[in-house]
């Protein structure tokens, strides 16, 4: 059962992966956008601040009355 009741999702299959869960869904029309960060070891913390900085460069520049 997913955890979530979301009105525009779909869930299509429950994945278990070592003892981890994925919901699979089918959502119309979304755009997900991102950037993957992480820490160079697994003790350590990322720089947040320069993915922040790489995830801008990527977007194109739009005023905010426009979006």
């Amino acid at each position: 059962m997913p955890k979530s009741n979301h009105p525009l999702e779909k869930l299509i299959e429950i994945i278990f992966y070592k003892g981890v869960e994925f919901e699979v869904v089918e959502r119309p029309d979304v755009i997900w956008a991102g950037s993957v960060d992480y820490a160079s070891n697994n003790t350590g913390e990322s720089d947040i601040g320069a993915t922040l900085k790489r995830f801008q460069s990527l977007v194109e520049v739009t005023p905010i009355k426009k979006k």
